[in-house]
């Protein structure tokens, strides 16, 4: 396979960008956002996923803040989208309050002082393949924590950290349909 010239890494990404622009019903610098903010004076949330989306809107209804809505919503984005979003990889917030006060996290991992004896490329995956240090709990428990000393924050960790509570797969009573078609239930 011809590369004209690029890394694999320039080839992805030129791929990827031209699958979102044929994707896109109007170029995106074509698009109106004349009153396409959205608002709320109780707030919101938003993510990829809905379960996600809803994590965050539980934290928020229990009288949690934004900050504690972002935790959920990133441990929910962990098993619903793994490969986007995980607890090995990296992480960085930008926290900002109502004042315009900015607090910035940045949670890159470490590159290791001596890689690796490798004998050809680096494993795609397995243990191998991890050439930095996960950082994304750390950066969630610094956030946490400038939650509860500069926001008032008053969710424990566990309602922050484990997603949403109701969820069918945390429902003992739950029945569900597998790929197959087959039902099946839920031990407790």
């Amino acid at each position: 396979m011809a590369n004209f010239g690029m890394s694999r890494r320039e080839l992805l990404v030129g791929s990827m960008l031209t699958a979102v622009a044929a994707a896109a019903p109007r170029p995106l610098w074509a698009l109106d956002n004349t009153g396409a903010l959205a608002r709320s004076k109780t707030g919101m949330v938003t993510s990829p996923h809905e379960l996600a989306t809803q994590a965050g809107l539980e934290v928020l209804r229990k009288g949690g803040n934004a900050i504690e809505a972002v935790i959920a919503i990133g441990a929910t984005l962990c098993v619903t989208y793994p490969h986007f979003s995980g607890l090995g990889g990296d992480s960085f917030m930008v926290i900002s309050d109502r004042k315009g006060n900015v607090r910035t996290l940045s949670g890159a991992g470490q590159a290791a002082l001596n890689l690796p004896n490798y004998s050809g490329s680096i494993p795609i995956r397995g243990p191998g393949s991890a050439l930095t240090a996960a950082t994304t709990v750390d950066v969630w428990d610094q956030a946490f924590d400038f939650s509860r000393k500069s926001w008032a924050g008053k969710q424990s960790w566990r309602r922050c950290s484990r997603g949403r509570s109701n969820t069918p797969a945390r429902d003992s009573r739950s029945r569900r349909r597998s790929a197959s078609g087959r039902t099946w239930k839920r031990r407790a």
